[in-house]
């Protein structure tokens, strides 16, 4: 109590479900299709295996044990990680509230979705593309990869908006 990170055990009694109802509905800032997507993994994922659970009973085995359940389900990495992000942050906000004392979702790389390191293609490669593909969509190719630009900006791009002495684009 000294220390400040006094948690009322009273209040680590509260259900999950329970808990994770009164975090939503007072989540501000959150677009409609996140919290439609928070809702689908709290139906889907969290509740399953945490709705009745008391808050302070969640502790890390529990957590580990259910990621391990889920990995067993044949839910994938992507999945995974959203749903430990959004437990995480649950409890996140328990622990801000003094429902409990620490948040049991320190497993390290069980946020990450696991997604691939960006391949970037080599300036060789780059001009290997280039020389086989129709003379036609060669500047494509080249703009494409060393202009910067967004794939929406490169198709609309058009050669009456570009001022080559200047280097530069014409107008808006």
């Amino acid at each position: 109590m000294l220390r400040g990170d006094w948690a009322d055990p009273r209040l680590g009694r509260t259900p999950f479900g329970e808990w994770a109802d009164q975090w939503l509905d007072s989540a501000v800032n959150l677009r409609a299709t996140t919290k439609a997507g928070y809702r689908s993994i709290l139906r889907n994922h969290l509740r399953p295996a945490f709705g009745t659970y008391p808050l302070a009973r969640i502790d890390v085995l529990t957590v580990r044990t259910w990621l391990a359940k889920l990995e067993a389900d044949g839910v994938g990495q992507a999945i995974r990680a959203k749903a430990y992000r959004l437990l995480a942050r649950i409890l996140v906000a328990a622990v801000e509230a003094r429902y409990i004392a620490v948040n049991p979702c320190s497993i390290r790389r069980a946020a990450s979705d696991g997604a691939p390191e960006m391949r970037i293609a080599t300036v060789d490669q780059v001009a290997a593309i280039a020389d086989r593909v129709p003379p036609r969509y060669r500047a494509l190719v080249l703009v494409a990869a060393f202009g910067g630009l967004r794939w929406g900006e490169l198709v609309g791009l058009r050669r009456k908006r570009v001022d080559l002495g200047r280097r530069a684009g014409i107008g808006g």
